[in-house]
Formats: structure tokens, sequence, C-alpha cells
């Protein structure tokens, strides 16, 4: 057996493990850690606020760090060709800066008011935007790749503490919640419009569609697709927030006695 009827085998065996599936058993346990680390994270700190603190800060600080050094390293590698592709105007780069945020702030290491709006955004842009970029994740890295790791740790960062905030601090998103979040969403594309067309970048998927298959893909061609968006946004800030909607109900007053 020569040495290409080897690299081949090899290949064909070793291929496939290096490549991601989308639903495959790799995705799947990301997909499940997603969900088990904040359960896990809440389990541990109940009746420890210093140690609830300071998985929120920590959280935060590998969140945001994260973002720099991969963008940091993109720059080295020579992935970032111009300055604008650096900029932090995707919606789960904002994301990570609400969320982190929101940690922050229950960290008590700086203090937003009263940690609601941020938080709210955290929530309906954590779990609304950044998880379709988890289910149908736009990346074409190879498991292992420096870039590979930080997209999941990234997004699935922001799902898990998004959930641990909700979880540990019994937050929940207050009346009228789901129109701000959509109000500062309409910010947010106006942002990303303005970049986009200075720039000629993509931030946002507002010029075209991800290269990798997405569910923009089942929404029409462009610029169709950006308005079913918007009124899916809707849909799905509603959606997130319907849990809460019966804890806010007024209780009714108790009739007067005899």
């Amino acid at each position: 057996m020569n040495s290409d009827m080897i690299s081949l085998m090899a290949t064909t065996v070793l291929e496939p493990a290096r490549r991601f599936a989308l639903f495959g058993p790799l995705h799947l346990v990301i997909l499940a850690a997603t969900v088990l680390t904040p359960l896990g994270l809440w389990a541990v700190s109940r009746g420890r606020p210093v140690l609830a603190r300071i998985i929120c800060t920590t959280l935060a600080v590998g969140l945001l760090l994260d973002r720099l050094l991969v963008v940091v390293w993109a720059f080295h590698l020579g992935r970032i060709a111009a300055w604008p592709e650096a900029l932090p105007m995707h919606l789960c780069d904002w994301a990570v800066f609400v969320v982190g945020a929101a940690l922050l702030h229950r960290a008590d290491v700086f203090r937003f008011g009263n940690g609601q709006l941020v938080y709210e955004l955290a929530y309906f842009w954590g779990l609304g935007g950044t998880l379709q970029a988890v289910l149908t994740p736009d990346t074409a890295e190879d498991p292992g790749s420096p870039f590979f790791i930080s997209f999941f740790l990234s997004h699935c960062g922001i799902i898990a503490s998004v959930l641990f905030l909700t979880l540990r601090f019994g937050l929940r998103p207050a009346r009228g919640a789901v129109w701000r979040a959509w109000g500062w969403s309409q910010f947010y594309l106006l942002c990303a419009g303005a970049v986009n067309w200075l720039a000629g970048t993509n931030f946002g998927y507002l010029a075209r569609k991800p290269r990798q298959s997405s569910l923009l893909d089942l929404l029409g061609p462009w610029p169709w697709y950006l308005l079913v968006l918007e009124a899916l946004a809707l849909v799905l800030f509603t959606l997130l927030d319907l849990p809460f909607w019966r804890t806010r109900r007024p209780r009714r007053a108790a009739p007067p006695g005899p």
C-alpha cells in the first residue's frame, strides 16, 4: 500500500470528524451545554451571593475578552482586509455589550440605573437574535479552529448568561419590554445600515444573506427578507415575553367582607 493510498484513507476517515455538521453530534453537544451550563451555575450559586457575583464578572469578562482577542487574531492572520470589517456592528456584538452590562450590573461592578433596560435588551437580543446564529451558525471553520471556538463561546455564552441572569436573579421583562426591545432594534438597524452604506460591509446581513445556509434562505430574496425579519422579530419577542404575562397581570382586589 503506497503513501498516496494511506493518505486517501486517512482523509476519508478523519475529514468528516473535522467538518461541522448542522445538528450533528458536535452541534447537539454544544446546544446541550448551552442549556445545562446556566442550570449548573444557578444550582451552585443558590444562596451564595458572592459566588453569583463572581460568576457574573467572569462571564462578562470572558465575553468581552473573546470579542477583542478574535478581532486581534483575525487582523494578525490577515483575515480582516479593511478595518471597517472589525467594527462590532453585528447584532450579536451589540448583544455581547448589553449582556456584559447586565452581568456587571448584577456583580455590582458598574451600575446602569436599575439595570432593567440592559437586561431586557440582553434577554430579547440574546435569545431572539443570537439563538438563530447558534441553531444555524454562519461559520465555515473546522472544529478546533480558534475562530470556530470563539464563535460558539461568544454566541452560546450570550445565551447561557441570559438564562443565568433570569434563573439566578429572578429577572423578568417588564410591561412594554417587547416594544422597547423592538424599538432599540430599529436603532441598531439604522446604525448597521449606515456603516454598511459608508464602508461596503454587511453587518446585520442587511446587504446580503450569509454565505452558509441559514433561516434567512426561507424568507425570500433581498430586500424582502428584511421586512419579513422585522415582523418575525416582533413575533419572536412576543413569544419570549409570553411566559411572564401571567405574573404581570394585576391581582384583583379581594371583595369587601361582610
